[in-house]
């Protein structure tokens, strides 16, 4: 059965991204381990000259699915059916003071073996950004297949259309669907929670069903 998700937006208030990484080798570091190791490397972020402090935070540490929350976020999330994950604890420092922070960063590979390649529509791309009009992508093997003949690496698929497969846990609160799209989708159960609880630095411009 077909249900609404909310893309979640994450607000810059004209400053992105919002915070600067103190400790860029870490965060990379972070980036090429697996998931879930025992590891607990000190972050630490500083908040961007003009840029407002928000309950969510974008950063330089990761791709458009990793950023900052604060505690109240975590709870929000922690009492939700988020797509696999992890948290670093971490810190975002201002003039004058210092705050604890969370960087979240999301990472469930599997998910995209639920889509359905025959009722999606996807478009190729040129370095992320180039529309290169529609494209027939059978599977992912066939997405990577077609992705290693590009030498220059400048070969990419998006989704113009959404469709998964009964394999898919509709109970997730909060996913994404890497690499055909950067996109982080929320339930309406989740936006209400954190509508509800106010936070800020985040919105929900755009719903889409599937």
């Amino acid at each position: 059965m077909k249900k609404k998700y909310y893309i979640l937006q994450k607000e810059t208030y004209s400053i992105y991204p919002q915070v600067d990484c103190l400790s860029v080798l870490q965060a990379q570091q972070i980036s090429s381990w697996k998931m879930f190791q025992d590891v607990k490397p000190k972050l630490s972020f500083r908040l961007k000259n003009k840029a407002k402090l928000t309950d969510v935070l974008s950063s330089t540490a990761g791709p458009f699915t990793d950023f900052l929350v604060n505690s109240k976020v975590k709870e929000i999330f922690d009492s939700s059916h988020v797509m696999q994950h992890q948290y670093f604890e971490t810190s975002v420092k201002t003039v004058n003071k210092e705050y604890e922070y969370y960087w979240l960063h999301l990472s469930q590979p599997n998910l995209i073996d639920a889509l359905s390649y025959e009722e999606s529509e996807f478009r190729q791309t040129e370095w992320e950004f180039l529309n290169k009009g529609s494209i027939n992508i059978k599977s992912y093997s066939h997405y990577t297949e077609l992705k290693a003949k590009d030498k220059e690496g400048s070969f990419g698929v998006s989704l113009d259309k959404i469709a998964m497969t009964e394999k898919f846990d509709r109970t997730l609160d909060m996913f994404f669907l890497l690499p055909f799209d950067f996109n982080i989708y929320v339930s309406e159960t989740l936006k209400d929670k954190m509508e509800s609880c106010g936070i800020n630095g985040i919105s929900f411009p755009s719903s889409v069903i599937f």
